[in-house]
């Protein structure tokens, strides 16, 4: 049990440490650069972040994260609907940041140790790989083999204990994707707004 929880507790600090790193660069993004208080522009995408970790799919939480961004965060309709859907296929924060810390851990487990260039050779990949993943969920799982692979580690029973939990991780993933997309929608609805009252 000693040599099972120390690669589990790894993964687990990797994970929150990753996942509060991203929630705290999208907070200073949305300050920066629209001036506006994070926690107000939280509160008013709630509803699409609820649904986004109970459905764990961005593609089915499209319609309610457009929704809150149009009444609650005054998003224009125009730039909500061509954000939105472009962000839910494209832009995985949370699926980006889960890669890296999954092979690291099954790395680990399995007793392989990863050089800088092996870590980074992950880094890239996973954000890669992540552009390409369905908004479904627990697309990842397949990418997160190829990933693997692609640094010699091989696939084995070490990768149940990701299979195990992959159904609440993916959920906190969704999370972090449609918070990315939200702040994105914000920025680029601010720079137009500018834009337009400049002309």
């Amino acid at each position: 049990m000693v040599c099972l929880r120390k690669p589990w507790n790894v993964c687990y600090d990797c994970f929150c440490w990753s996942d509060a790193s991203c929630f705290c660069s999208l907070s200073t993004s949305l300050y920066i650069f629209c001036e506006k208080n994070p926690f107000l522009y939280y509160k008013g995408i709630t509803q699409a972040v609820m649904t986004a970790f109970a459905t764990s799919s961005s593609a089915a939480t499209l319609p309610v994260t457009m929704q809150c961004a149009v009444e609650n965060n005054n998003i224009s309709p125009e730039t909500s609907s061509f954000v939105f859907p472009l962000g839910a296929t494209v832009n995985m924060d949370g699926t980006a940041i889960y890669f890296p810390v999954a092979a690291i851990f099954v790395a680990s487990m399995t007793g392989h140790r990863l050089s800088l260039g092996r870590q980074i050779v992950i880094a890239i990949i996973s954000s890669f790989v992540s552009i390409g993943s369905a908004p479904v969920p627990s697309a990842g799982l397949v990418y997160l083999i190829v990933i693997l692979q692609a640094v010699d580690v091989e696939v084995s029973s070490e990768i149940s204990f990701i299979l195990a939990i992959d159904w609440l991780i993916d959920r906190a993933q969704t999370a972090v994707n449609v918070c990315g997309d939200s702040i994105g929608a914000a920025i680029i609805d601010n720079h137009l707004k500018k834009h337009s009252k400049k002309e």
